[in-house]
């Protein structure tokens, strides 16, 4: 009996030795082909550089260039091989039966010690990634701060990403200095998505609790409760984008505002205008995008349609008080001896101005206090 024990066990160690070598080849498997799927794109090129792979756990590190070299960034790789893994996530330590699970840190000192990705990746290819970000407060001997409490985001995809939805919460933000300060409290950021060469569906939304602007102490611009929903679909050949941005209340100064809405639509848009424009990558790199930009005229579908619709009186204020700020930051602003209420009057009367010119040229439709962009490009 004693016997037939240790044979059992030898064999039980046997099997699970095995199964965590195996799961380690699985593992370096998956990495490889999910780098092969995420380079299928002309924004940024991944690559899987100096992969060590031990008989429990294997090191690797993950090298990302966009298209113009301007921008990189380098992740540290720790995988744990399956078929058993523990996972320290922002809900706690959890016991998965997976093929790995992986730690990123980003190989800057800085960012290494603050963010950190913990990705849990199944035996069908399935992955689950907890991302946190701890708390941040810096003050620069210049005055300038910087400060955010822990971020959290956990997110649901495939390992080319074609798949993904997830939730990222920030529960506070703020940049200020001397003279100024924003403050940022509950932005929250939703998305489930499918993206494929037949088709693809988006839906987003991201929510802000509170916005808050104050100049010397001074509240300035005040916006509640603001959400931004998004909804995308469409085929390999046309695609359409529905946005809609709605602020519950808002103050500029002393004007006061509720239930404004921001809407845009587009319609019937040709996939390669989704495909080469609709990514991250490209709005993270303004050279991307405006070479795109440029040719997007020639891309787009007979047929398609944009629509924008935005609150006159709301957009008026908001684009002046920002346009305010801006020139006040500016050399000619700071040596400007005019008070600074005249300088927003001016500016607001230019902005007015700039808005009714373009209602006469007939760019914009004025109605009901809403100012209307449409194209039909059909037409």
């Amino acid at each position: 009996m004693q016997k037939k024990s240790v044979v059992v066990l030898s064999l039980v160690s046997v099997a699970l030795a095995g199964s965590f070598y195996l799961s380690g080849l699985f593992a370096e498997h998956l990495l490889y082909s999910a780098v092969k799927q995420l380079n299928n794109n002309d924004s940024f090129t991944v690559s899987l550089i100096d992969y060590k792979r031990g008989f429990l756990s294997s090191t690797a590190n993950l090298a990302y260039v966009d298209s113009s070299a301007t921008s990189s960034m380098t992740l540290n790789l720790s995988i744990a091989h399956g078929p058993i893994v523990f996972a320290k996530t922002p809900a706690g330590t959890k016991v998965r039966f997976a093929a790995s699970r992986i730690h990123a840190h980003p190989q800057d000192k800085l960012l290494s010690k603050k963010l950190t990705i913990t990705s849990i990746v199944n035996f069908d290819s399935q992955v689950v990634s907890f991302l946190s970000v701890d708390r941040v407060y810096d003050e620069a001997p210049s005055g300038f701060k910087v400060a955010w409490e822990p971020i959290l985001g956990e997110f649901k995809h495939d390992l080319a990403l074609s798949k993904l939805n997830g939730m990222l919460n920030i529960p506070s933000f703020s940049l200020a200095n001397n003279q100024w300060a924003l403050e940022i409290s509950e932005f929250n950021i939703q998305r489930d998505g499918i993206i494929n060469d037949d088709d693809f569906k988006i839906k987003g939304k991201a929510s802000l609790k509170e916005l808050k602007f104050s100049r010397q102490n001074v509240e300035l611009i005040k916006i509640k409760r603001c959400v931004l929903s998004e909804n995308a679909n469409g085929n390999h050949q046309v695609g359409n984008l529905e946005v809609d941005l709605a602020v519950d209340k808002a103050r500029i100064i002393d004007k006061k505002f509720s239930q404004e809405h921001f809407t845009f639509s587009a319609k019937n848009i040709r996939r390669s205008v989704w495909d080469s424009n609709v990514q991250l990558a490209s709005f993270l790199n303004p050279k991307v995008l405006v070479e795109h930009a440029a040719n997007v005229t020639d891309e787009i579908a007979a047929g398609a349609e944009l629509n924008l619709e935005f609150p006159k009186t709301f957009s008026e204020s908001l684009l002046s008080y920002l346009s305010f700020e801006i020139y006040r930051s500016s050399p000619v602003g700071q040596v400007d001896p005019r008070p600074p209420h005249e300088v927003l009057a001016d500016i607001t009367n230019s902005i007015v101005s700039l808005f009714q010119e373009s209602v006469n040229n007939q760019l914009l439709v004025e109605s009901d206090n809403k100012y209307a962009l449409n194209f039909d490009l059909a037409r």
